[in-house]
């Protein structure tokens, strides 16, 4: 007589405190790393809107080359107004740069095409609608160039290009003349107050 077959034991499956605890370690190595990629990401961008505001003052500077006059604040008789990143609106038609990102940088695209494409602000700012570099020809409004010393340089600039920084807020009061504000600096915090600026030439 032959004895019947043993059944095979049934696999076992993960209890629930297993699960569990594989949830609580991958939450823990989570909650570590990612804090680290933000600020990693956040410092790419800042290196990224550096890089930028130094190809926009070379191009800036080129054209200076060509027409012995930095680009204007504002462009007339163009179908945008010379308004870069707010086209055809016409509640900003009839106004100054005040306030306006880009200024009138469109003109390093067309008809001398110095740069093909005008690098846009990685902070942009989606309530604004600004995704644009602030530009300010401080010559063009009080014909007196901008005093360095108010971000802790030395000597005068034309110009000023700024970018919103990681708080995507405006510091730095760029159209007022001088311009005033809090600077951007890594060492208060990569989230801390204040704008990207490059002062040119």
């Amino acid at each position: 007589m032959t004895s019947p077959p043993t059944p095979l034991p049934s696999p076992r499956g993960f209890t629930m405190m297993e699960l569990a605890t594989v949830g609580l370690i991958i939450s823990i190595l989570m909650a570590i790393a990612l804090p680290n990629f933000l600020e990693a990401q956040i410092r790419a961008r800042v290196t990224a809107a550096i890089s930028d505001m130094a190809t926009i003052s070379a191009a800036i500077e080129e054209y200076y080359l060509s027409y012995r006059a930095y680009p204007p604040n504002r462009v007339a008789k163009t179908p945008e107004g010379g308004l870069v990143g707010d086209p055809n609106r016409e509640d900003r038609k009839d106004r100054s740069n005040h306030g306006l990102r880009g200024g009138s940088l469109s003109i390093l695209t067309t008809p001398l095409a110095i740069l093909s494409l005008l690098p846009g602000d990685p902070f942009p700012t989606e309530d604004h609608g600004r995704h644009l570099f602030d530009y300010v020809n401080a010559l063009e409004i009080t014909g007196a160039p901008i005093p360095r010393a108010r971000f802790g340089a030395i000597g005068s600039a034309a110009y000023l290009l700024a970018s919103y920084a990681p708080d995507e807020d405006g510091d730095v009061y760029a159209a007022k003349m001088p311009p005033e504000g809090v600077a951007y600096s890594p060492t208060n915090g990569t989230r801390s107050d204040g704008d990207l600026i490059l002062l040119g030439p």
